[in-house]
């Protein structure tokens, strides 16, 4: 079976036991790493001697799956959650496993995936699975898997310092992406709310600028009206006062038109005729 380029980088480095080579007999339980693809056969470069040998896929085993499907047997018949896995299989902060475990069929390189948690513990608790080029997580029993020795996990303090929890660091990410949009969100809402304040400034600023042109307009018109009121009653206006204040009133009735205001009304403004 011819595989994708990412399958062969998911795959590759991986070590794999020969097994069943009718040509090459001496070969078979030799262990090596997948080094790449030439057609459908892998390239496996052998421990020790360094050769590259090419096998079909049916020709090779990933290494540690024999010891870990006796356990895997073993546990069918023991109450979950009473067992613990040996020493030897340890789980660590990264380790390969392999779906569809306990016997049920002949394991192949496909049935890998890379198994990510926080501690170990007596496998009461559901382990997170990530397979990371399909981009599929789920949960999972550890006793469910098979534990593959095709992975080296760093040691010692590279363990530390590279080796992320893939499920701490998702979480992480969820968290990181719902505090922006929650906090994209309360931005949006301040910035209606601002956006409401400043309009209901400005229509108090207008109505309070209306209400001052107003008084202004109304003390101007009241001034000049006492003002033909004292002249009228003082008896000592000439004969043509009287076009005094038609021309008065004519420049008044120019400066509204000029100033966009409307025409002077005694009916409207008779209040400023009224006493006090």
């Amino acid at each position: 079976m011819r595989r994708t380029p990412q399958e062969v980088r998911r795959l590759q480095g991986q070590r794999v036991a020969l097994r069943d080579l009718a040509s090459r007999t001496e070969l078979n339980g030799k262990v090596g790493r997948l080094a790449g693809v030439d057609g459908e056969r892998w390239k496996v470069e052998l421990d020790g001697s360094g050769e590259v040998v090419k096998a079909r896929e049916r020709n090779l085993e990933l290494t540690g799956l024999a010891e870990t499907a006796s356990l895997a047997a073993a546990l069918d018949d023991k109450p979950y959650e009473s067992y613990k896995l040996p020493p030897l299989h340890l789980p660590r902060y990264h380790h390969y496993v392999r779906a569809e475990a306990n016997g049920r069929r002949e394991p192949t390189l496909e049935d890998v995936c890379l198994l990510e948690y926080e501690k170990f513990d007596d496998g009461s608790k559901l382990w997170p699975v990530l397979e990371k080029e399909r981009e599929w997580d789920l949960e999972a029993r550890l006793h469910d898997f098979l534990l593959a020795d095709a992975y080296e996990p760093p040691k010692g303090e590279e363990l530390n310092r590279k080796a992320p929890l893939a499920a701490k660091a998702a979480r992480r990410k969820r968290r990181e992406r719902l505090e922006y949009f929650l906090s994209s969100e309360k931005l949006r809402e301040q910035m209606l709310e601002m956006e409401a304040q400043e309009k209901a400034d400005l229509q108090r600023a207008r109505k309070a600028k209306n209400k001052a042109d107003q008084t202004a307009r109304d003390k101007e018109a009241h001034a000049h009206f006492q003002r033909i009121t004292v002249h009228l009653g003082s008896g000592t206006h000439a004969p043509n006062v009287g076009g005094d204040i038609q021309e008065e009133l004519r420049a008044i009735q120019r400066r509204d038109e000029r100033e966009g205001r409307r025409a002077f009304s005694f009916k409207e403004n008779s209040c400023i005729f009224a006493p006090g």
